[in-house]
């Protein structure tokens, strides 16, 4: 199911979206008429959970931004899925490579959970861009966002030995673990659920 936010009643997932954009564009100093146009292309989606949101080979032509629930991005590597991207509320997500070059995206992406998200299309982007130069700005602090998750995925969680991976993991975002089945959580992490299992037992008995 989806809508625009132009007919979107629920002020409580609103408030959440324009709270998240609010922390980029006091960054740029945009006004709130600027920002209200710029909410106004996006557009609501309401999927169950395990439901295919994109296939692998097409292009992403859209940014998403997570109010409530899990998704996942994964990539088929020599028959494998491995899952590269992991997303809760609060989160903008995309394939930005396929975005910004037009290629053929090399991820799928899949509802893990009942799963709420805003979506806005390349080219309403892109017409906004020249209604309003300023909303440019709003798309570089996007791509800022975009940089930092690639950056945390390569340095906190691909150059650290599992324990610190796994805490790392749960210091830079708890509800992400709490909401996300622990098999998505290993492979995330590039281990099997049972080594990731023993770890979690491990630490629990350190507590005591």
């Amino acid at each position: 199911m989806e809508k625009t936010l132009k007919n979107n009643d629920n002020e409580g997932e609103l408030a959440f979206f324009r709270q998240h954009l609010e922390k980029i564009a006091r960054t740029f100093s945009i006004k709130h008429e600027v920002l209200k146009l710029f909410m106004s292309r996006w557009t609501r989606h309401e999927y169950p959970a395990k439901t295919t949101l994109f296939e692998a080979g097409n292009h992403f032509e859209e940014i998403w931004f997570i109010v409530d629930g899990a998704l996942r991005g994964v990539r088929n590597v020599g028959g494998v899925d491995w899952t590269y991207i992991l997303a809760v509320d609060g989160h903008f997500i995309g394939d930005y490579s396929s975005f910004l070059m037009g290629d053929g995206s090399k991820l799928s992406f899949q509802a893990v959970t009942d799963l709420v998200f805003y979506s806005i299309k390349k080219e309403d982007l892109e017409d906004l861009y020249r209604i309003e130069p300023l909303i440019n700005d709003i798309g570089c602090g996007l791509a800022t966002y975009a940089c930092t998750m690639v950056s945390q995925r390569i340095f906190g969680l691909q150059t650290k030995d599992l324990k610190n991976r796994y805490e790392y993991l749960l210091k830079w975002n708890p509800t992400l673990v709490q909401k996300i089945p622990q098999q998505d959580i290993a492979s995330f992490l590039g281990v099997t659920p049972q080594s990731l299992s023993r770890l979690k037992s491990r630490m629990a008995r350190h507590k005591h």
